[in-house]
């Protein structure tokens, strides 16, 4: 039997960004069970797609001003992104679960605008 390597897998760019899924998706779960919504909530895909398009802009946006873009800052910056498309869609959320970052929520705030 042939075995098939996962040489994506070894390198050090793709398991970066594997970890900064993986936070990204760890910060969106946690937020999204403290709101006591259902991961299989409907609006979820729209607020989803939004934050998307917050986070590309974002990170853009973050690089140029020489952020230091770690596996942190990425899921600050998401976590910022969705909580803002959260609030596009109507959904409060309590100002004890919005990220601490000012400069993140700021960032995000100025590529909403």
């Amino acid at each position: 039997m042939n075995k098939r390597t996962d040489e994506w897998g070894h390198d050090p760019g793709v398991q970066r960004m594997r970890k900064v899924f993986s936070s990204m998706e760890k910060a969106q779960k946690e937020l999204l069970k403290q709101l006591e919504i259902s991961l299989f909530d409907s609006r979820l895909r729209h607020i989803r797609e939004k934050a998307k398009e917050f986070f590309e802009k974002s990170c853009f946006v973050a690089a140029r001003k020489g952020l230091n873009l770690d596996e942190k800052t990425y899921a600050g910056i998401y976590t910022a992104c969705f909580t803002e498309a959260l609030g596009m869609k109507g959904i409060k959320v309590p100002d004890d679960m919005l990220p601490d970052n000012k400069q993140l929520t700021g960032l995000v705030r100025e590529v909403m605008s």
